[in-house]
């Protein structure tokens, strides 16, 4: 008798035996959204002591600031600041940090909002708590769904007005490799400063 070390099933079929998920992202995003991620929020450090600690210690501010989730080398941090609004273009604003040493500009991501930035970089969420890997991608996708519907519809509704904005934001450092100009960034609040 030959038994066979795998067999080949239709994905569809497969997902089709598998018991649904009672897992709800929605409801699990409103309760983090509404009762936890301003308390997050608020202990977002200056982008401008995260760029200087990356320029003089990268190790140390990986270590300090930033968070995580499982090992791996992708870090995030948690950061807030002014910026001056240097263009806005389809899918991105380009912004000058207010008081900055870096002559480089930020890109704020204003379109293509996806991966784990968001979910990861506020500590908020324990993947330990989850069921399995789809249940935490499931969190990714409902918090950037939300940064497009509550932080970035109302800012490009005004945008063409605005000169300057306040920005709580998470970044991503490769800790092998960090660099010290992080450019990218992905809101999580996000304001115009009026003139």
């Amino acid at each position: 008798v030959i038994q066979q070390s795998f067999y080949i099933k239709k994905l569809d079929e497969r997902q089709a035996s598998l018991p649904l998920s009672s897992f709800d992202a929605t409801t699990y995003v409103d309760t983090l959204w509404q009762e936890k991620l301003p308390k997050a929020l608020a202990t977002a450090v200056p982008l401008q002591v995260i760029l200087n600690g990356l320029n003089q210690n990268p190790s140390q501010t990986i270590e300090k600031y930033s968070k995580g989730m499982g090992i791996g080398y992708i870090r995030y941090f948690l950061v807030k600041g002014t910026a001056a609004i240097v263009s806005n273009k389809t899918d991105a604003t380009l912004l000058q940090l207010e008081g900055g040493q870096s002559a480089s500009h930020l890109i704020l991501q204003t379109e293509y909002i996806y991966g784990n930035a968001a979910r990861d970089a506020s500590g908020l969420v324990d993947m330990t708590t989850f069921k399995n890997t789809n249940e935490l991608n499931l969190v990714s996708q409902e918090i950037n769904k939300r940064i497009r519907e509550k932080v970035l519809q109302p800012y490009k509704a005004h945008q063409d007005r605005a000169e300057k904005v306040e920005f709580v934001a998470a970044i991503e450092i490769n800790s092998k490799f960090p660099s010290t100009d992080p450019s990218e960034m992905i809101p999580l609040n996000l304001q115009i400063v009026d003139k």
